[in-house]
This record gives C-alpha cells, sequence and structure tokens, in this order.
C-alpha cells in the first residue's frame, strides 16, 4: 500500500519528470504545506521503495552529480491514476492541526498566557498567508503552473478558514468562567 508521500512523489515526477531525486527534493522543500518533509531520510527511502516496488525506472546517470533520472513505470502510472480517483471515506476528513491541536489544551494557560498564545497563533498564520500570497503573484500561464495555483488557493482558504476559528476559538475561551 503506497502512502500519501509516496503518491505524491510520484505526482512529482509525473508533472516534471524525468527528474532527479534531488529535484523531488527540491519540489517538496517550496512547498507551502510544512507536512511534507523535504528533509533526505524522508525523500529518498521513499524513492529507493518507490524504485524497488516497480513503481519507478531511472535512468542512467547523467551530468556532473551522475544524477540518475526519474520516471513513471507503467506500474508508476496505474499508481497515480488510482491514486487521483480512488476516493475513501477519509479523504475529506480533517488532518492533523498542530494549532487545532494546541487549543484542545489552552484552558491549561491562565488568561494573559491565553491571549498571547492566540495573538501568536495568528501571527504565525498570517505569515504563512503572507508566504501563499507572494506564491500567487507568479503568472500561471500553462496548465501545470494553473494546478500549483489552485493548490496555493487551496491553501490559502485553508489558512484564512483557521485564521477565523482562531478568532472564534479565543472569544470562546475568554468567556470562560
Amino acid at each position: 500500500m503506497l502512502t500519501e508521500l509516496d503518491n505524491c512523489i510520484l505526482g512529482v515526477i509525473w508533472r516534471g519528470g524525468p527528474m532527479s531525486a534531488y529535484g523531488v527534493r527540491a519540489h517538496f522543500a517550496g512547498s507551502s504545506t510544512v507536512s511534507w518533509s523535504s528533509s533526505t531520510g524522508t525523500v529518498y527511502p521513499a524513492i529507493r521503495r518507490l524504485r524497488q516496488s516497480g513503481y519507478l525506472d531511472a535512468g542512467s546517470p547523467t551530468g556532473p552529480r551522475k544524477s540518475e533520472l526519474l520516471s513513471l513505470t507503467t506500474k508508476g502510472r496505474k499508481a497515480l491514476d488510482d491514486w487521483l480517483t480512488k476516493v475513501g471515506a477519509g479523504l475529506g476528513s480533517a488532518r492533523a492541526d498542530p494549532l487545532r491541536t494546541r487549543v484542545h489544551f489552552l484552558s491549561a494557560l491562565d488568561p494573559a498566557a491565553r491571549r498571547q498564545a492566540f495573538a501568536d497563533y495568528r501571527a504565525a498564520t498570517r505569515a504563512a498567508i503572507a508566504s501563499v500570497e507572494k506564491k500567487l503573484e507568479r503568472p500561471a500561464g500553462d496548465m501545470v503552473a494553473r494546478s500549483e495555483r489552485l493548490g496555493s488557493l487551496g491553501a490559502l482558504a485553508e489558512l484564512n478558514a483557521r485564521l477565523d476559528w482562531l478568532h472564534l476559538a479565543e472569544r470562546e475561551l475568554s468567556s470562560e468562567k
């Protein structure tokens, strides 16, 4: 069973490929989604597993760094298609959000510390919003760029919703007796 990361790697290589493992890692490093780890300890082992399982093929080493260019095999393309089209019950569910998790426990703080935590949470969210908005300034001419733009618009909508929710949560906890 492929993980979400495995499938995303297949998608990155399909869209940008053939590409090196370093190129895949660089793509994740530029993502506005922090849960996509770009560490060598995450990306490279996943690529190795995908190659060993027959989802990826690697061309002969090229260039000064002797990089192997990765591409999808027929099995890899089928897995990508399945991932994109098979919708399980959990696909639309809420995902882990470190701020939402912390809010569950904010009543452990005194009111002043709680207000400061909310201010910090909003500041972090606003910084993330600014980062996504900067990405949205780039023109989106071709289909790949438009797909990237849609992903960024989704991230922006999620972050703005989080900001609204943080205001609501602070109101709720400040009225607590």
